[in-house]
């Protein structure tokens, strides 16, 4: 069995190589030719798949290590088909974190006067149900909007929980808004320029915008016109239209630019190869069956949407700022839109853009991370996710 692998895939050598010869390329390379007499294709965001990479080939199973499958042209592996899969979930922590240092670095900096009274999250997956979950142990309030699983709530009979999911309009008065809903183009729930002129405009320009998602479910344009104006919301973006070829003036516009890490440890590398690992083994033993993740990954997710709200607010100057200071995001955005600013002119490429990445590979989440200080701020700290006592 041949494998075609993205290179930046940790893991590959410990899980993958026993079922067959790896030849490992960069995502950005990855072309036609390559995968003329290969058996399977594991990829990442950054390589588009479509009958344009894959017509021609014998491929069976494609694998991408991420949670969004917008680069992914579902219909078109359906057809042949050839099996997919993905690691959603596994970066998932990673996300939250950042959008919790994000919030910490906000407070600490001044950006926010103070702890938002409520929180608006747009997307109760993976990681939207982990972020609901922390911000109500920290004791701030969230609003949830999740269309499709409303509808899927409902039709299932669970009435209750999909009455507790807003429609859009109900959050645009939250302090913060964080987003982690896929891109999708198409159907009664598309998600391309959710967040439109009139949305955005509704939004305090007080509030806190957090785009850990995917670029285009912001109108940018609506946004920077807002921005100009001075009327738009505090915006801390991690995903770009267009990326890497981000515009410069949007990068420059956000009071923290970020080159798409939310979700880039060494944690959340080496869970998404096993993810695909333990897939491939599942296809290679049954071929014919497609394993059904979905209703597992719900029912995870449902039951963090369930859990209680805490008693009192984490009012801690302290915890904020160990948040804040537990990932380098200030200067990492700061070089992020110095880059930015010098590409104008030809785009940043994909290379330098990645390239960000690459001193990340150390990360480590919260969840690698000690609690520290006194007693009350480590069980401050433990309800935002890091781990036990330090020694």
């Amino acid at each position: 069995m041949k494998i075609v692998a993205d290179d930046k895939m940790p893991g590959l050598e410990q899980w993958i190589a026993g079922f067959g010869t790896i030849a490992k390329v960069p995502g950005r390379e990855i072309n036609q030719a390559m995968l003329r007499d290969a058996d399977v294709l594991l990829v990442r965001s950054i390589t588009p798949v479509n009958e344009k990479l894959l017509a021609g080939s014998r491929l069976g199973f494609v694998g991408s290590a991420t949670s969004g499958l917008d680069h992914v042209d579902r219909d078109y592996l359906r057809a042949r088909g050839i099996r997919l899969a993905d690691a959603r979930g596994a970066n998932a922590d990673a996300v939250v974190d950042y959008c919790l240092a994000v919030l910490g670095l906000m407070l600490s900096r001044g950006d926010l006067p103070q702890l938002p009274a409520s929180a608006g999250i747009i997307g109760a997956g993976e990681v939207g149900s982990r972020l609901t979950q922390r911000l109500r142990r920290l004791g701030i309030a969230v609003k949830l909007c999740d269309p499709p699983l409303k509808e899927k709530l409902a039709r299932s009979g669970e009435h209750s929980l999909a009455a507790r999911l807003l429609d859009k309009d109900a959050l645009h008065d939250c302090e913060l808004l964080s987003l982690h809903l896929p891109l999708t183009e198409q159907g009664p729930h598309a998600s391309r320029n959710l967040l439109d002129k009139d949305f955005l405009a509704s939004m305090n320009k007080s509030s806190l915008l957090i785009n850990a998602a995917r670029g285009g479910v912001v109108d940018e344009a609506a946004l920077l016109a807002l921005a100009k104006a001075g009327e738009a919301p505090l915006c801390a973006f991690d995903v770009w239209e267009h990326e890497p070829a981000v515009n410069p003036e949007m990068v420059a516009c956000c009071a923290l630019a970020t080159p798409h890490i939310a979700g880039y440890s060494q944690r959340a590398k080496l869970q998404a190869t096993w993810a695909l690992a333990q897939q491939l083994a599942d296809f290679i033993e049954q071929p014919d069956l497609q394993q059904d993740q979905d209703s597992l990954h719900l029912q995870a997710n449902l039951q963090r949407l369930k859990e209680p709200q805490a008693i009192s607010r984490a009012d801690s100057p302290a915890l904020w700022q160990s948040l804040g200071s537990a990932l380098p995001l200030q200067q990492l955005s700061e070089d992020f839109k110095q880059a930015v600013a010098r590409s104008a002119e030809q785009g940043m490429s994909g290379a330098e853009f990645d390239g960000f990445r690459a001193g990340l590979l150390s990360r480590q989440e919260f969840c690698e991370m000690p609690a520290a200080g006194d007693p009350a701020l480590q069980a401050l700290q433990r309800a935002a996710g890091f781990a036990g006592q330090s020694s």
